[in-house]
Formats: C-alpha cells, sequence, structure tokens
C-alpha cells in the first residue's frame, strides 16, 4: 500500500486501488495479456491530455500499429470508394489513410448505392481490417470479403464520415 501511495498521485483511496488490481489480476496471464508502452508525447498544461508533437506522431502511428497488428510487414492494399456526391471527402480519407507506414491506398471512384455509414470491406486479417477501420472511424462496420487478389480492403464512404 505504501508503495502505491508515493507512486501513484489520484483521489482512489490506495486500499481500493489494490483491491480492484486484485479482482482484475485474478485468473489474468500478465505475460501475454499485457503490454506496456512507452509513447512519444508530454501532458499538456492542465494535466489532463497526452500531447503528441508532429515530429513525433509518425512514430506514435507505427506504436499503435505494431500494437494493433504485430508484425505487419507488408504494404496494405486500400481502394476506397464513395457513396457520396462530394468526392473532396474520399479524398481526404485518401489522403489521411496514406499519411500511416505500409498504407497504400486509392481512390476507386463512386458507388452506386448511397450508405447512411462507412463500410470497410476485408479481404485480408481482422485484425488489420481491424486497425484500418480504426483510423476511419467504423469500426462496428466490417465485413468479409470473398477472395480477392488486387486489394487487402475496400472501403466505401458513407454519410457518417462528412461529420
Amino acid at each position: 500500500e505504501e508503495i502505491v501511495v508515493q507512486s501513484v498521485n489520484t483521489n482512489i483511496p490506495p486500499a481500493y486501488m489494490i483491491e480492484l488490481f486484485r479482482e482484475f489480476a485474478i485468473g489474468f496471464d500478465f505475460d501475454s495479456n499485457m503490454t506496456m508502452l512507452t509513447v512519444p508525447g508530454d501532458y499538456s498544461t492542465n494535466g489532463a491530455n497526452w500531447v503528441v508533437k508532429d515530429e513525433d506522431l509518425q512514430e506514435l502511428q507505427e506504436i499503435i500499429r505494431d500494437h494493433m497488428v504485430p508484425g505487419i510487414s507488408g504494404e496494405i492494399s486500400i481502394k476506397v470508394y464513395s457513396s457520396l456526391e462530394d468526392t473532396s471527402i474520399s479524398d481526404r480519407v485518401v489522403q489521411r489513410l496514406n499519411s500511416y507506414a505500409h498504407i497504400n491506398a486509392s481512390y476507386a471512384g463512386r458507388h452506386d448505392i448511397k450508405l447512411p455509414l462507412t463500410e470497410v470491406i476485408s479481404y485480408t486479417e481482422s485484425s488489420i481490417a481491424s486497425y484500418v477501420a480504426s483510423i476511419v472511424n467504423a469500426t462496428n462496420n466490417i465485413y468479409l470479403g470473398e477472395e480477392q487478389k488486387d486489394v487487402d480492403i475496400v472501403i466505401i464512404i458513407g454519410e457518417d464520415i462528412k461529420n
């Protein structure tokens, strides 16, 4: 309990923190179920946010990618379609995706059906699809596609991405 008091600054009583930790730790395999990372950045002036400088953003993206999709080494090929009239949104999505290491995204044209939600169709491992979907805020709309050889992932931009 004394170690917690010396090491942690919080308004939660140390005894309660230890009890929560014990409940969490029962049956938990610390060697395979927990990862600790040091990420670039620093506390904001009020201490409520973690601030990453622009020059450290690429490093942070690589840390997140390696954590979500360990061992990825090849390029992820992505085609982006738009179900919207405004194709500039799709261009911004492609630009954002291409700012990540190992992603090669391209605009593939208009989709015939107007979709309310952005969809991610995966022709690769589910962990890679989840990683890419998290970049475009579409983690709840991932679908498995039939085997396709020229692309790993297809993204169809929906109405939700306007916001």
